[in-house]
């Protein structure tokens, strides 16, 4: 019986290495990216009315020369608090915003509660907006005592739509999501910040706004604003698989809130949030060699790579405009159960008509944001023989452009591409190749993760031009 085994097993054996040797190689995937633009297909850009801008009702809202003074206006009994960007002030924000706060550069004054006559309840803070890059900033003075939580090292900031209009309203989606898709809205955005609690510190928190032509039809009721303040302590923190003792870079996941009553934790695919050289080395400790590399090359202004959102500066040297822009990550992050509400504003928002708003209304009340698509663009598909061809419709990418802006900046180089991964990677991940042009040719089935936009915004004013660079979920139309 043994001989007759082994030549069963011998003759088995022979078999298999015969089916193994004639089975076909994986195919290897090869796409070739067209970059060359038509000269007739030049962008759609959809002719907006210019609206006046709505009545404001300022109330208990304080004029404030934030870049000519030397300490915030104070009544005579309480002792001067310096400017956040001053060498005397505790910063708990980033260095790459410090000197980004210029009238020149655009910023706005939206509101303060900082008075020389009186002391507001409910005070020390004021909002700047940005009306070249659409960046709303709220700067928070921790006054108080913070013995009872002095171990927290994170603070998470949601900004919420409120009202009967909030779930209409694009306002939040370039702050919350990704991979923008215009038909659906986001009602609120939430982001971690690695920040220490301390008393008589500076704080503050941005987020990126986009155009929605239909603001100036809304009222308070209708449409308005809550910014929460959180602060916490942290558990764990680990990217890909290793765990570090803190967090270098503030975090955001699309559709998720960090806060009471909500989720502790963020993980898988989150987006890193920077603002530039400085917030980049912090960030370097953890990041892998790749992705050091494709930053460095996007805050120095060479290339914007596989960025899918941001609003990058010309430089980012000091004094000059900041960046800030979101980079995939696969996360892990955990906070304790325990936090502690700092204080939550009801805000309403420029840019509707605030002429019956009660409290504070905005100084500056046109709408905010840059631009918006009023659709989804298309990529078109077709196969021939082994080809598989995606290529943008450009007449489909339909840009709205906010006249606030355009009557004080020219919109300069357009660009549009499409944008895919493989087919086979699973889901958006944060190490698929991306594939960009406008058209892509591909010996397998692509993946398409969206149309990417980017643009310059000039101000006649002569202050730094931006470079704004989005993406967009994309209708795919087979043919």
């Amino acid at each position: 019986m043994k001989p007759l085994f082994t030549y069963l097993s011998l003759s088995i054996l022979l078999i298999l290495l015969t089916q193994c040797k004639s089975k076909d190689p994986e195919p290897i995937l090869v796409v070739v990216e067209n970059t060359a633009v038509q000269p007739s297909q030049n962008p759609t850009i959809v002719p907006m009315v210019a609206i006046p801008t709505p009545p404001t009702r300022i109330g208990l809202n304080f004029p404030l020369d934030w870049d000519k003074i030397t300490t915030m206006p104070a009544p005579p009994s309480r002792v001067p608090i310096p400017l956040p960007w001053s060498d005397q002030a505790t910063r708990m924000f980033s260095e790459d915003i410090r000197y980004d706060f210029k009238k020149e550069d655009g910023w706005e004054l939206i509101y303060n509660r900082f008075s020389d006559t009186v002391l507001v309840s409910g005070g020390d803070y004021f909002i700047l907006y940005n009306k070249y890059r659409g960046i709303l900033r709220y700067y928070m003075y921790q006054a108080y005592s913070v013995e009872n939580i002095a171990d927290n090292d994170m603070i998470t900031h949601t900004l919420s739509q409120n009202g009967s209009y909030a779930a209409s309203s694009s306002l939040l989606n370039f702050a919350d999501q990704q991979i923008v898709d215009v038909l659906s809205n986001s009602s609120e955005v939430s982001t971690l910040e690695p920040r220490p609690i301390a008393k008589d510190a500076w704080y503050a928190f941005e987020y990126e706004m986009a155009y929605d032509p239909n603001s100036y039809q809304q009222n308070f009721n209708s449409m308005s604003l809550s910014w929460s303040f959180v602060s916490m302590q942290l558990d764990m923190f680990s990217m890909n698989g290793t765990t570090y003792p803190k967090v270098p870079f503030s975090i955001r996941q699309t559709g998720v809130k960090i806060g009471p009553w909500t989720t502790t934790s963020v993980s898988g695919v989150s987006q890193i949030v920077l603002n530039g050289t400085r917030d980049a080395n912090a960030a370097y400790t953890v990041l892998d060699n790749q992705s050091k590399g494709v930053i460095s090359e996007i805050v120095n202004g060479n290339s914007i790579h596989d960025l899918k959102s941001g609003i990058l500066s010309s430089t980012n040297a000091p004094g000059n405009p900041a960046s800030l822009f979101t980079w995939d990550a696969e996360l892990i992050c955990r906070v304790k159960p325990s936090m502690a509400l700092l204080t939550s504003r009801l805000l309403s928002p420029p840019g509707i008509d605030n002429s019956q708003t009660l409290g504070g209304s905005p100084f500056y009340n046109a709408a905010m944001g840059v631009f918006n698509l009023d659709k989804r663009p298309v990529v078109i598909y077709k196969k021939i023989e082994n080809k598989h061809l995606y290529s943008l419709n450009v007449p489909s990418v339909r840009y709205l452009f906010n006249p606030a802006v355009t009557k004080l900046a020219d919109i300069q180089d357009i660009t549009q591409e499409v944008i895919a991964q493989s087919a086979t990677e699973p889901g958006m991940t944060t190490i698929a190749k991306l594939y960009k042009g406008q058209s892509l040719e591909a010996n397998q089935p692509l993946s398409v993760v969206g149309v990417r936009v980017s643009f310059v915004v000039a101000p006649k004013n002569g202050s730094a031009k931006v470079k704004i660079v989005k993406t967009f979920k994309a209708d795919i139309s087979e043919i």
